[in-house]
Parts: structure tokens; C-alpha cells; sequence
């Protein structure tokens, strides 16, 4: 499903808008990945990411994500839908290759999308898996201009003090921490 999915270009890419508070506006939005196979039907991120991540075509995913997001951003004036930037999650796959700065600078060099048009999402897991090569790659985008956010956090094991030594701008809390703050009030 999935090389047929790379093969006849069945990923789509959604974008969910994200509402400032403070703002009271639409400032962003952040690319989700769909798969919708012939046979089969809608197939959940859920389950074919961590198969792709497992037999590395999560690098091939990756790049169509890059590509597919700079395409729609060249394309669009998306500061006129009121977006500033949009949030592109990475795998931990991704995370973990040295060259993950120098392609993604590549590619927006090569669609003329401008860095602070983008912000990453990295999660905790990929903070644990891969520390020196993900900070490496963090500060190279950052010194460009990249902006990074901390997906789901609590889900995993980080700590306050592994997040401050990330350059993060975002930390997005997962759900259940909010949940349980909620519920315990």
C-alpha cells in the first residue's frame, strides 16, 4: 500500500488551521499527511508511519511532505489566508539523518519558500533516539531562520530541563496532560 501510495502519488496533504488566543485569528497551519488507497480506503497516519518509519521509506514520505508543503507555499499567498507560517512534523527517522538541515534548505532554496515560513515539529522520542544529530540540525535551521515546536509533549519522557536546552519556539502539551489538569480542578 505504501510504494503504491509513492508510486501513483495517493498521499494528499491537509492543512489544519491553528487559532491564536491571543490573536483571536488563524496564524498558521499545520500539513497533515493522508493516505487514500484504491483498495483499501482512508489508511490512518497511525498506522502507516511507524511501518515506514520500520522499512525507511519514511525518508521517501518526508521528502514528498517538503516537497508537497514548499509547493503550496510558492503557490499560494498563504500570508493573505492569514497564515505566517505552516508546522511540518518530522519522523524520528528524519531526525536522525545528518543531512536533514542541508536538504530541507535545498528544497526551499529550490522553491523559493522563505525560512520563517516554517516551523518543525519534532517529538520526544526523537529528542531521546537521536540528541547530537537532532541539536546539530536544530541549530543549523535555527540559525537560518526555522522556527521548531515540541509535538505532544508529555507523552514521553522528556523533562522541563532536556526541553530548555532545545531551541524550541512552541511547545504544543499533549492532550491527556490538559485532561488531567481539567479534571483535577
Amino acid at each position: 500500500i505504501l510504494s503504491r501510495g509513492l508510486r501513483e502519488k495517493r498521499f494528499e496533504m491537509y492543512y489544519q488551521p491553528i487559532y491564536s488566543v491571543e490573536e483571536k485569528k488563524i496564524v498558521s497551519a499545520e500539513a497533515l499527511i493522508r493516505l487514500i488507497d484504491p483498495e483499501v480506503g482512508f489508511v490512518s497516519p497511525g498506522e502507516f508511519i511507524p511501518i515506514a518509519e520500520k522499512n525507511g521509506m519514511i525518508l521517501q514520505i518526508g521528502d514528498m511532505v517538503f516537497e508537497k508543503v514548499f509547493k503550496f507555499i510558492a503557490s499560494n499567498d498563504v500570508r493573505s489566508m492569514g497564515i505566517d507560517y505552516v508546522e511540518i512534523n518530522l519522523s524520528v527517522v528524519q531526525c536522525m539523518q545528518r543531512e536533514l538541515a542541508d536538504n530541507v534548505l535545498a528544497m526551499m532554496k529550490e522553491y523559493g519558500v522563505s525560512e520563517n515560513m516554517i516551523n518543525l515539529e519534532i517529538t520526544e522520542t526523537a529528542v531521546a533516539d537521536s540528541p547530537k544529530t537532532l541539536l546539530d540540525n536544530m541549530n543549523v535551521l535555527g540559525d537560518k531562520g526555522i522556527s521548531f515546536a515540541m509535538d505532544d509533549f508529555g507523552t514521553g519522557y522528556s523533562n522541563i530541563s532536556a526541553l530548555m536546552s532545545l531551541p524550541l519556539d512552541i511547545i504544543k502539551f499533549d492532550k491527556s496532560i490538559i485532561d488531567m489538569a481539567s479534571s483535577s480542578t
